[in-house]
């Protein structure tokens, strides 16, 4: 009964932490990242795996490496990729549990345990092929011998070994499971006794001599700066915006799991006592965020949530250890292991959400849309950072891509040539990264309908576009919210609300255009007063008919704003050429500047065409909409 007594919460622990770690863990997309990973993994020796593989990522290369020969025994599926993974996952929940009881007790190791099993913090990182879950485990696991060679009484020159072994892991693993490990090395100094002090001092010299070999590489990554590149630098309240982020992003699960730590303190009635441990977790945890938090402002963002696994354990260490084993944290943890499963907060909506951009999804999408279709019928164009992404679900049933993008500002005069040719009669257009959102306004100026769509949580979309089937874009898009009309203008009649030359009103197929003339540098001008952000206008929209008999290069649309400073707070314009490559056509234009960014407040638009180079071409039908979704 005592070793029941002691062994069967850590049993449901592990039962609990493997069922939602294995649940439906090769199901959902390969990950860009995982995916980036796995593309660089078709090399001939393993120097060009470190040159071509490694040293292009910025991450130490024992995941690569690892991943490199696990593939050659096991092949790419993701059961395959992400099966070790999932292990070391379970893995690390068994010795969060472990150090916890060592530490604080049975109680707080119970609690700690349970939220290591079921935050989807935890579980997303474990569902993954990227080294996150990975270095978590290392980490925990130098922990464990750390502690063993520093503070129990084991053969100190074995633990010696394990912990220089563990140090040497981490390092290859992950620069922050790096920074991890050698924080903790060097927090051992402090208390560390004379008689271990060589065993100790020897962890860290083995761990220095296995890293020398990658050191030239390490090197290299800090020559450019790691990933910063793309990561915004932190706020101010990063670290408790972080901490709500751990708690499954709920500030609810957060306060729960604090206030338990209150209520059993109550009844207790116990002072709590500060101890070497806290002293360590504390250590680890807030020493990694500050060095990384710092980096990130000084030198290189750096810092995200997935940065801060390696020490999130100590966080909740530091939570649960106040918890004293009575009548009410026995019946508490029930209460909070439902607060941890139930929806809306808990684990079981995990698998509903949208976690990573999507691949799978979409690749399945293009496939049944072409064979739905026909494949002549169909242009497919693709937002990717690499083809290999989208092509390592298109094994068995290859879609050819007409166009494949970066999604950069430049391609928009590449798109706009190719739409223009196309003898097509629908367009595949999907996104799997971060793009110019001024690819959607190009395509609907030449496909104006929706035929199909499907969002993956905003993090991943296709669209299937159509010349003549289908809803309008308002519909499927803004879910329907009604436009308001700022401006229309058909030039019907005479009078007008747009600023114009009355004189350049032609007749044109028996109604009213509006010829720009080459001397005209700003023309059909429209301004008003209005709010935006959170209570105001959301999104703008510009359309109108253009028609040229030649092509444009240097005419734009413009929207500017100003505050009330008369400060120009927003700019953005499009060029007509990418709207006038059917020359003797009219043809629809699309503008919606990024006007969300704008922050609540009272600014003064003006919506006008700039004719910079003096070009003469006819314009029809323009009108400005605002929307407040």
């Amino acid at each position: 009964m005592n070793k029941l007594k002691t062994y069967l919460p850590l049993a449901i622990i592990l039962v609990v932490a493997s069922f939602v770690r294995f649940y439906h863990y090769d199901t959902w997309s390969l990950s860009n990242d995982e995916l980036s990973a796995l593309s660089r993994l078709n090399f001939d020796s393993f120097s060009q795996l470190i040159r071509e593989g490694v040293k292009v990522d910025g991450h130490p290369a024992g995941v690569q490496v690892f991943l490199f020969y696990w593939t050659q025994l096991f092949g790419l599926s993701a059961t395959a990729v992400r099966l070790p993974f999932v292990l070391m996952g379970i893995f690390s929940v068994l010795l969060g549990y472990l150090i916890a009881r060592r530490w604080f007790g049975k109680t707080p190791a119970f609690y700690a345990g349970m939220a290591m099993a079921l935050l989807e913090f935890s579980v997303l990182y474990s569902q993954i092929a990227r080294p996150y879950i990975s270095g978590l485990f290392l980490v925990l696991l130098t922990v464990y011998f750390w502690d063993s060679l520093v503070f129990r009484e084991k053969p100190k020159w074995t633990y010696s070994l394990l912990t220089g072994l563990g140090y040497a892991l981490a390092m290859y693993n992950h620069y922050f499971s790096f920074l991890t490990v050698l924080v903790l090395g060097v927090t051992g100094l402090f208390y560390v006794r004379k008689n271990r002090l060589w065993p100790y001092l020897l962890a860290g010299f083995i761990a220095v001599v296995l890293f020398l070999p990658h050191l030239p590489v390490t090197l290299f990554h800090l020559s450019v700066g790691g990933v910063g590149g793309w990561l915004e630098q932190p706020s101010a309240v990063w670290i408790f915006n972080h901490l709500v982020y751990v708690f499954n992003e709920s500030r609810f699960l957060l306060f729960v799991s604090i206030a338990i730590v209150a209520a059993t303190l109550i009844h207790s009635n116990e002072v709590p006592r500060w101890t070497k441990y806290h002293t360590i977790s504390s250590v680890l945890f807030l020493t990694v965020f500050v060095i990384g938090f710092g980096y990130s402002l000084f030198i290189n963002p750096v810092l995200q949530h997935s940065t801060m696994i390696f020490v999130f354990p100590f966080f909740l260490f530091m939570v649960f250890s106040w918890i004293k084993s009575n009548k009410v944290s026995h019946y508490l943890i029930y209460v909070f292991t439902a607060f941890l499963v139930i929806p809306p907060d808990g684990i079981a909506a995990f698998y509903k959400e949208q976690h990573f951009g999507e691949f799978k999804g979409v690749a399945q999408h293009f496939r049944q849309w072409n064979k739905e279709y026909e494949d002549d019928e169909v242009a497919n164009i693709l937002v990717v950072n690499d083809p290999y992404y989208i092509n390592y679900y298109f094994d068995d049933s290859p879609v050819k891509f007409d166009k494949i993008l970066n999604g950069e500002k430049g391609e928009l005069d590449d798109l706009s040539d190719f739409l223009a040719q196309t003898s097509k009669s629908r367009v595949c257009f999907a996104w799997t990264k971060p793009f110019n959102p001024q690819l959607y306004d190009i395509i609907r100026g030449y496909f104006p309908l929706v035929a199909e769509d499907k969002n993956y949580g905003d993090l991943s979309r296709i669209t299937l576009f159509s010349e003549d089937e289908g809803q309008i874009y308002d519909s499927v898009f803004r879910k329907g919210v009604p436009a308001d009309v700022l401006v229309y203008e058909d030039f019907s009649d005479k009078s007008t609300d747009l600023g114009n030359n009355e004189g350049n009103l032609s007749d044109t197929l028996g109604r009213k255009v509006y010829r720009m003339e080459k001397d005209q540098k700003y023309d059909l001008e429209f301004t008003g007063n209005y709010e935006f952000g959170r209570q105001g206008i959301k999104e703008i929209e510009i359309k109108g008919k253009l028609y040229s008999d030649r092509p444009l290069s240097n005419a734009m649309w413009v929207v500017s704003i100003f505050d009330e400073d008369d400060q120009q707070v927003f700019w953005k314009g499009v060029s007509l050429k990418h709207f006038s490559k059917k020359l003797g056509k009219w043809q629809e234009v699309v503008f919606t500047p990024e006007t969300y960014k704008l922050n609540s407040a009272n600014y003064l638009l003006k919506v006008y065409i700039w004719n910079r180079k003096g070009e003469s071409f006819l314009v029809d039908k323009l009108s400005v909409s605002a929307y407040g979704y």
